[in-house]
């Protein structure tokens, strides 16, 4: 018996054991390539930006060029449906080199922030009964959550991705543009935003003979004259 325990013991500690260089187990974004310098990845900054804060998104577009900029990150080929004659179907995706779409999709945008409402059943329901060709490829995404009653009766049949699984989402496929977002909502107690990325917090930095304001994402760097701030450069 005393034997036996040893041996569980010895199995036990070798799957607790580091494994890997330190690098992996890390396993972070290097502090040099954090921060984005190209339109691209503002763009889709300022979409994750909209998406989770109090911002408005008209009529959801902003939800639907992302979610289909993940796709597409995917592998797969997305086209935005999105309109007046969608039929449910926000955008349609495809698998490559192939002409027939397997998946729809329907995004609803509603931040917590400003929509007091879940996705409910009716809503689920009626993405179900427009998309009968998709039988085995529907996916529902919200930047809101859906209710209980959704998530156990309609699972089975609709892919639900809600607010955290969207941010999931983003996490493995935009890993530096959703870190620098959520960084900057953690600041959110500091006065100023930048005005060249709209997203950074300023955070003033005291120099011996003046104060300067630097950008927490963009690293636009800012002088403060009387009650105004003026950019002055970006400090790469």
């Amino acid at each position: 018996m005393i034997k036996k325990i040893q041996q569980f013991l010895k199995k036990l500690l070798k799957t607790t054991e580091a494994k890997g260089s330190l690098d992996e187990q890390l396993n972070y974004i290097p502090i040099n390539n954090r921060y984005s310098f190209n339109d691209s990845s503002y763009k889709i900054e300022k979409s994750i930006h909209t998406i989770f804060s109090s911002k408005e998104d008209s009529y959801g577009k902003v939800l639907v060029e992302l979610v289909i900029l993940v796709f597409e990150k995917m592998g797969y080929k997305a086209k935005n449906n999105d309109g007046l004659k969608d039929n449910k179907k926000d955008i349609i995706v495809y698998k490559p080199g192939e002409s027939k779409p397997f998946l729809a999709i329907q995004c609803k945008s509603y931040s917590p922030q400003n929509n007091s409402k879940k996705i409910d059943n009716n809503t689920v329901l009626s993405f179900i009964g427009a998309t009968p060709e998709f039988e085995n490829g529907r996916i529902f995404i919200t930047s809101s959550y859906f209710n209980s009653r959704v998530i156990r009766e309609y699972s089975n049949q609709v892919i639900l991705i809600d607010r955290k699984g969207l941010l999931d989402l983003l996490i493995k496929y935009f890993p530096k543009e959703t870190l620098n977002v959520f960084n900057s909502f953690s600041l959110h107690e500091l006065e100023y935003t930048c005005s060249k990325c709209n997203i950074g917090k300023l955070h003033r930095v005291y120099y011996k003979n003046n104060n300067v304001f630097h950008c927490t994402n963009c690293q636009a760097t800012y002088k403060k004259q009387k009650d105004r701030l003026f950019f002055t450069k970006y400090d790469k």
